[in-house]
């Protein structure tokens, strides 16, 4: 299971997405929390989305901005879109799945409470209506309130998964969400990826100049993989949401290459969408014309550190993937690297 989250050290507001489990009898999830790496004092149970089913009879339940998220706000918001086949017209209860009576109905796409909500996981039960009337089977939304969040210290999260007979899975990577008192101005927010194959993934952002932007991660299989001729693809998938995101303050990236060197002749190819294209040509040295569109200056190679990094600041959401060139480039694998490579694979859509 791969945790997709919003790492940082600090936490007024986390959102977790994470890939569905195989566990073919999948009943809930638990969320894992604390202050210390692999130390989680707090746990909440989450009841999975992913057991539910689309009627064959009516439009695709709704889809969530979210898998969980994590908040100190006593009045949080929901948040949702159609998941096709309706006809924008939405019933919801909270923490209530019996919406046959007395659910509320409306067109918007958004839901707040009017009064402050106890601690504790909240979970917003919506169904979509077709032309002919008939509903959607019921999406949920689980968030999770803890007042005691504090904005001046780290806080680290796993998931795992269990079955009806209380089988878990193993703990996902572990995210670290970072307070903001360890952040270089611009920047106010950022995460880090502190176990697993992605351990070293590290994102800064500036909430205030891009409200309502949190970046988290999603699935690695959700971008192609890097096809450019010539090129040769390097990494482990990245793939950071929201898709499509265009920032006011150019978000700034981390990526580690543990298990490589001579990083700094890596290509770097950007996926729009549709296509691959180069938007840094490792041999010469220099951005294309796509790439100053999308980056924020130069990549940063970083071979002073180990692993070895890239620093790339963004200007949107789209793919990227490290590349090496069928000759002429030398990027060396080291024995005992103790890595699955280059991470710059597959950073947004």
């Amino acid at each position: 299971m791969l945790l997709v989250s919003e790492s940082s050290c600090y936490a007024l507001e986390v959102t977790l997405e994470w890939d569905p489990s195989s566990e073919p009898e999948l009943a809930y999830y638990r969320v894992y929390r604390g202050t210390s790496s692999g130390v989680y004092p707090k746990l909440e149970m989450i009841p999975s989305a992913d057991i539910l089913w689309n009627s064959p009879e009516g439009p695709n339940h709704p889809v969530f901005e979210g898998k969980v998220t994590i908040t100190n706000s006593l009045q949080p918001a929901w948040a949702w879109s159609s998941g096709g086949g309706g006809k924008g017209l939405f019933r919801y209860k909270l923490n209530d799945s019996d919406l046959e009576s007395g659910a509320a109905e409306t067109a918007s796409t958004s839901y707040k409470p009017d009064s402050q909500l106890p601690g504790g996981v909240h979970i917003l039960y919506v169904q979509e209506k077709d032309e002919f009337g008939t509903w959607s089977e019921s999406a949920l939304f689980p968030i999770i309130i803890d007042a005691t969040l504090d904005e001046g210290l780290s806080h680290f999260i796993s998931v795992r998964a269990f079955s009806a007979e209380g089988l878990g899975s193993p703990y996902s990577r572990e995210v670290c969400v970072i307070a903001p008192s360890s952040i270089n101005p611009p920047y106010n927010r950022g995460w880090q990826i502190t176990s697993g194959d992605l351990e070293g993934f590290k994102v800064f952002y500036n909430s205030t100049a891009d409200p309502g932007i949190i970046p988290t991660l999603g699935s690695s299989d959700d971008i192609p993989r890097f096809d450019l001729a010539g090129l040769t693809g390097l990494g482990i998938p990245v793939n950071l949401q929201p898709s499509g995101a265009v920032f006011n303050e150019p978000l700034w990236s981390e990526f580690p290459c543990p298990g490589y060197s001579n990083i700094n002749q890596l290509s770097l190819g950007l996926y729009d969408g549709n296509q691959w294209n180069l938007v840094w040509d490792g041999a010469a040295g220099q951005l294309t014309t796509v790439g100053e569109g999308w980056l924020d200056g130069d990549p940063e190679y970083n071979t002073g550190e180990t692993p070895h990094t890239i620093t790339l600041v963004v200007k949107h959401f789209t793919g990227v993937q490290a590349a090496v060139t069928s000759s002429g480039t030398t990027v060396t694998v080291e024995t005992g690297g103790g890595g699955g490579g280059c991470f710059i694979d597959s950073l947004m859509r």
